[in-house]
């Protein structure tokens, strides 16, 4: 695993994060902490927890309380429903019982979903000012894209932006995550892979077996300027190409996967370890600007 620096807290954060949501609120503590020992055993040291009920952050404290609280980053997510405001009191409530059932003594990182962002009362702008000074919040955040990244950005309120980015985001998207850096707002890198790109196959099954054969195809720049290269390069899923190519990118503190279960948790992680073939930054160029 490699390590960035996590904005100017001193902590460092591991090239991939791992984002714990809860779906079901009858899931399984245990379950919960096998993900969270799978993400130490490859080296991953924060994990940001949206929870529907106990089973989560209880299962994620155990895996975690035996380890030096310096050593591992924690993160809660607030998720917001509805059109009431969302207010200091509600705030309090889901915060302190996210550190009672964790163990954590406090978060890292305290993230908005949109929704909760947009519904945040002076009230609730106030306590998050408050609960950043009693240190029981290192930084907090907004998870987001779109107008959502756009205020956050205005607003200068927050150190953290957590957005969707992956190998085909415009200029537009490039150019917020830039300015965020520029303001010194720590960027998480969220949904790194295109799943339209991926799980649908663009390369004819007999130009795939001609370029495993090392048979030259009649048309040799037939797909060039696209994106079918991800299912062409020998040795390589297209997952972990999109993975190992936002993993290039300064601009990201981490990037932020999605994932439950420990074998696809460390098959996620061992991309860390591979060298991203040298043709795979041109390609993804040409096939951005044909886009």
């Amino acid at each position: 695993m490699r390590y960035r620096p996590f904005g100017p807290s001193g902590k460092v954060v591991s090239a991939i994060s791992l984002l714990l949501r809860e779906t079901d609120a009858e899931s399984n503590p245990a379950a919960w902490r096998a993900a969270t020992i799978s993400g130490l055993e490859s080296g991953i040291n924060y994990f940001e927890l949206s929870a529907l009920s106990d089973a989560l952050p209880i299962g994620v404290g155990g895996a975690l309380k035996t380890l030096d609280r310096q050593l591992v980053l924690i993160g809660w997510r607030i998720s917001h429903k509805g059109r009431l405001p969302l207010t200091g009191r509600i705030l309090m409530e889901n915060i302190q019982e996210g550190l009672r059932k964790t163990g954590a003594g406090y978060f890292d990182t305290l993230m908005l979903g949109d929704h909760a962002f947009n519904c945040l009362n002076a009230d609730g702008r106030q306590y998050l000012v408050d609960l950043k000074s009693a240190g029981l919040c290192k930084h907090i955040g907004v998870v987001g894209e779109g107008d959502a990244v756009d205020r956050c950005l205005n607003l200068g309120a927050f150190d953290i932006l957590s957005t969707s980015y992956n190998l085909t985001s415009d200029s537009q998207s490039r150019r917020r995550l830039r300015q965020a850096v520029d303001r010194d707002i720590i960027v998480i890198a969220t949904n790194p892979v295109p799943l339209d790109l991926v799980r649908v196959n663009q390369v004819p099954l007999a130009r795939k077996i001609s370029h495993f054969l090392g048979i030259a195809p009649k048309d040799p720049l037939a797909g060039v300027g696209t994106f079918q290269f991800l299912h062409t390069i020998p040795d390589w899923t297209p997952e972990d190409l999109c993975l190992a190519y936002l993993l290039t990118e300064p601009t990201m503190a981490t990037v932020m996967i999605e994932a439950d279960n420990p074998r696809t948790i460390a098959d996620w992680a061992a991309v860390i370890d591979r060298e991203i073939p040298p043709s795979v930054p041109a390609q993804v160029e040409m096939a951005r600007f044909a886009l």
